[in-house]
């Protein structure tokens, strides 16, 4: 445990960034990792009020007797029963050979048409802008060359690759790539003439892990101490209004999942893996852990996750793991300065080992949970402007009490195969804890379960924290990452600044001027 939080802690001091998926300029990525097929799952009850208001796997309430792991025969009729509340833990015992992971099939599918289920309403429009600044000295570290003196080297390269996240529509979010803005500036003077590329899939063809693209802003012979570079677009948010009741009779899918949605199951940095750097023998991997939390899926559905619909999953998941994770730290680290470095993150083997962690702990490992039970889901990162509540605020426009900053937050696919339609159900455990450290019987609808009313105030980000590509960066994961060639300067440290105005034309009034052009 001590090896792991040090190798750990390493990391994130130096910032390794080598991801699983390489970009257009790199080798293409290996196979997804396959995993070993289960046993095929009892088909669920036809009838909805044999599983109605029932934990995954479960069929009776928590005082009566469990039911012992079935044989195949269809089971018999319950009489009516209360409904189990999230947080009470089913007592019949997992199977000696529940499947350790569901096969991830992947349909024909490239993508699909947004479902009913989730509905966007009260949109607020954002000029979103973020700035990072990379430098080369570190006053804290010796020169190698005199370890008298600070480390005053500077960064040389022949070419130098620059990528930050840009999402697809998200459940709350559509931005708009035709406002993209981009600037590079070396020891602060901008590249005249620079220009961005936006990578939206890998070499192979296939999307980046989520689906997200990257936005790459290159530069080639340069000599500096000091890297910045700004992006900035305009994006819409909104809040949503999930349909709980019609949701839960989505069945699983029956040919895989779309390709974009297939693609969240890849393996993800500081989420399944760490890279770290050890003296003499440069970057090495280390897969976390995931036998613990694979169990306690197990119990939490008798081996079966598909024995319910996959909203009914999500949602037992999402109270089981609020009422396990106490939240502990705010999950961000700052130079001696006070600027912003990243987000320190340990992992979900750490996190759900311990019982406790960051929000950003806490919403990585409910996403590790979803994947583990085969149902599709992502990370996201996101700029909270203080302003997304339309209650108590002051006379600013901020919600009394809230900040601005950096939050997580969780998307699931709820994926109608028979109609062909698509959504991105949020999950907020940070808002959900707020309210009580348990969740309401499930049969209630959850706020900030798919519902929210305060995502109009937040800009996402990013769905990683660190870029699905081979790429590095300083200090904690922050969502970006660079290349340099011919060598990767070793030493160094990075600050980000953040902002978010309104901008003076909204999403629909440029769509009006767009469509009186045509």
């Amino acid at each position: 445990m001590r090896r792991l939080c040090a190798l750990i802690s390493l990391a994130l001091v130096l910032g390794i960034g080598c991801g699983e998926v390489l970009a257009q300029d790199s080798n293409p990525a290996p196979a997804p990792r396959q995993r070993p097929k289960p046993a095929e799952p009892s088909p669920p009850s036809e009838n909805p009020s044999d599983t109605k208001d029932q934990p995954p796997g479960d069929s009776k309430p928590s005082d009566t007797p469990a039911d012992k792991p079935s044989d195949g025969k269809a089971p018999a009729k319950q009489p009516a029963k209360p409904a189990m509340k999230p947080g009470t833990r089913p007592k019949t015992p997992t199977p000696p050979n529940a499947p350790a992971r569901p096969v991830i099939q992947v349909a024909d599918v490239q993508c699909t048409e947004p479902g009913p289920y989730l509905k966007r309403e009260k949109p607020r429009d954002w000029l979103f802008t973020v700035n990072v600044d990379v430098r080369s000295s570190r006053s804290d570290l010796p020169d190698p060359r005199n370890p008298d003196l600070p480390d005053t080297r500077s960064f040389k390269f022949d070419t130098l690759s620059v990528v930050f996240p840009l999402l697809p529509p998200t459940a709350s979010a559509v931005p708009d790539r035709s406002t993209l803005k981009t600037i590079l500036r070396l020891q602060n003077i901008p590249i005249v003439g620079q220009k961005a590329t936006i990578l939206d899939k890998q070499i192979t063809g296939q999307p980046y892990q989520s689906g997200v693209s990257l936005v790459k802003i290159a530069a080639e012979n340069g000599e500096c101490r000091e890297i910045s570079f700004e992006v900035s677009y305009k994006t819409t948010s909104y809040n949503t209004v999930y349909d709980e009741e019609s949701a839960t009779k989505v069945k699983w899918p029956e040919n895989g999942w779309p390709v974009v949605v297939a693609s969240t199951f890849g393996p993800q940095m500081f989420i399944d893996y760490a890279m770290f750097r050890e003296q003499g023998s440069g970057v090495a991997r280390r897969d976390f852990s995931t036998e613990s939390l694979q169990q306690w899926i197990n119990d939490q559905t008798n081996g079966n996750p598909r024995g319910v619909p996959p909203a009914t999953l999500a949602k037992w998941l999402a109270g089981q793991m609020m009422a396990r994770l106490q939240p502990t730290g705010q999950g961000l680290t700052f130079l001696n300065t006070g600027q912003l470095q990243g987000i320190g993150v340990v992992g979900p083997e750490v996190t759900f080992k311990n019982g406790r962690g960051s929000d950003f702990d806490i919403a990585a490992t409910l996403v590790a949970a979803y994947r583990l039970a085969g149902l599709p889901a992502r990370l996201v990162i996101g700029w909270d402007t203080g302003t997304g509540s339309d209650k108590g605020e002051d006379f600013l426009g901020k919600a009394r009490g809230a900040k601005e900053g950096l939050r997580p937050w969780v998307e699931w696919a709820l994926y109608d195969e028979a109609k062909a339609t698509l959504n991105w159900v949020p999950v907020d455990l940070e808002k959900m804890r707020k309210q009580g450290s348990r969740a309401q019987p499930i049969e209630r609808p959850w706020k900030y379960f798919g519902t929210h009313e305060e995502l109009q105030g937040v800009v996402p980000i990013a769905f990683h924290f660190h870029p699905p590509t081979t790429v590095e960066s300083y200090g904690s994961p922050a969502m970006w990452g660079w290349m340099m060639t011919p060598d990767h300067l070793g030493v160094g440290y990075q600050a980000l600044r953040f902002r978010t105005d309104r901008p003076s034309t909204t999403s629909d009034e440029q769509r009006k001027k767009r469509e009186k052009k045509e």
